[in-house]
């Protein structure tokens, strides 16, 4: 199976990185996975990436979200 996670970004750890990354990390054992983020002040890496990622840019609201569209 594909599944695609869209989040704004997940730089500033967190709640939010963690289950993300934890949700990514077990869906990835058994089936194609990717990430489609923001960056903040250039910040891209999460702690060892288990998808494929692909990054649109740095994260500016409301500007960004039409980025996605």
């Amino acid at each position: 199976m594909k599944i695609l996670f869209v989040t704004a970004h997940l730089a500033k750890g967190g709640g939010q990185q963690t289950q993300s990354y934890r949700l990514i990390r077990e869906l990835s054992k058994n089936n194609e996975t990717k990430l489609i983020t923001f960056t903040i002040n250039g910040y891209k890496k999460l702690v060892d990436e288990p998808c494929s990622t692909e990054y649109l840019g740095e994260l500016a609201f409301p500007k960004s979200i039409f980025v996605l569209s």
